[in-house]
């Protein structure tokens, strides 16, 4: 008996002991495949974020050619009124004779010269966006300069191949590399990681308009470098507003669900009650666009008064600005004014010194 115990123990320990180690190895096993899945996907992603943007670019061609544009939306016989506030960032489509009759402007002779200023960076460029931009605009080529800008870090490579192409098409082009990495942004709300980037690119706008503007400028076109289709006659349209500041409606096409929506959220009218929200917060409390209801009534919702319509916040996704007001101290805000930064700010700002900022809600723009 006592042989036969023994037996049946060691059977038992070595049945442990093999359990024991296959536990051990399904771990080891487990962990190493979480591993190369993690190293698979930090590998992968950048590509797929590319090709993401790629197909987010070929899908909104397509649409603004029209293809998808007549056979999904659905088009609107009248334009709606204007809401109390904002809720749905999706912008109806507007029968073809609705929009013709608001994009309607008395022609005539140009001799204004403009400067079409951008921040940039390689990827953008890289995709030849800003270049397809510049070149389906009908505005005469001799009256356009070109600035555009891109931090130090980013492959200034493509921003000098960018300058020799352009050369060839207008008669100016300056090309300027900022070192935004080194600005430090001195404010109470440093530490808000939104508030840092709006402040940088205030910086860099700020840098881009004072290194390319000159005298003989008459307006100012900033583009975003992002952009992928505008009208051809975008720079007219806009100077037909004669209006101070000026901005048109900044589109994304959602590729899901077939629709359009609002891409720049920076372009909006104050409320009664949006305003009274602002007295409750402190000096240096900075607003941010979100995209959620809001207590503002945004541009796309602002049609039923006109192809021309007032406004307190701007965008900078297209963005109209009369040149010598930047000779005048208007500039992008890189502190807070009025609870407000960079593009909104500088609405403000204008507004403040008795300018006039208005936007146009048919002229659309796609991002």
């Amino acid at each position: 008996m006592p042989s036969l115990r023994r037996m049946m123990f060691r059977i038992h320990h070595w049945r442990f002991r093999l359990s024991m180690r296959f536990v051990k190895q399904f771990i080891w096993f487990t962990i190493i495949c979480a591993a190369l899945a993690y190293l698979l996907h930090t590998w992968l992603s950048p590509l797929t974020y590319r090709a993401k943007r790629r197909s987010r670019g070929r899908a909104n061609e397509q649409h603004l050619r029209g293809s998808h544009f007549r056979k999904f939306d659905k088009v609107a016989d009248k334009i709606p009124p204007v809401p109390k506030f904002s809720k749905s960032l999706v912008v109806p489509h507007l029968d073809e004779d609705i929009m013709k009759k608001h994009l309607a402007y008395p022609k005539r002779k140009y001799n204004e010269r403009v400067l079409i200023a951008s921040h940039v960076t390689s990827w953008d460029i890289s995709q030849g966006w800003l270049k397809n931009v510049l070149l389906s605009l009908t505005y005469p080529r001799h009256l356009v300069s070109v600035a555009m800008a891109m931090d130090v870090k980013d492959d200034t490579e493509q921003l000098e191949l960018a300058e020799k192409e352009l050369l060839a098409l207008f008669p100016t082009v300056s090309a300027y590399i900022l070192n935004l990495t080194d600005y430090v942004v001195d404010d109470m709300n440093k530490g808000n990681p939104q508030f840092k980037k709006r402040s940088r690119l205030a910086h860099a706008r700020n840098m881009l308009v004072q290194a390319g503007l000159r005298e003989s400028d008459d307006w100012v076109l900033w583009l975003d470098s992002g952009l992928i289709s505008v009208p051809p006659d975008l720079i007219q349209q806009l100077l037909s507003a004669k209006k101070d500041v000026v901005t048109p409606l900044c589109l994304h096409h959602d590729v899901i669900r077939q629709k359009n929506v609002i891409y720049d959220l920076s372009t909006w009218r104050e409320t009664h009650e949006s305003y009274l929200q602002q007295k409750q917060l402190s000096m240096s409390d900075v607003l941010y666009t979100e995209k959620k209801p809001t207590k503002r009534i945004r541009l796309s919702d602002l049609r039923a008064e006109g192809r021309v319509v007032p406004v307190d916040g701007v965008g900078a996704c297209a963005l109209l600005v009369t040149a010598n007001y930047f000779l005048n101290e208007l500039g992008f805000p890189e502190k807070a004014f009025r609870h407000h930064i960079d593009t909104e700010g500088l609405a403000k700002m204008a507004q403040s010194m008795g300018y006039e900022v208005y936007g146009m809600p048919f002229v659309e723009v796609f991002h």
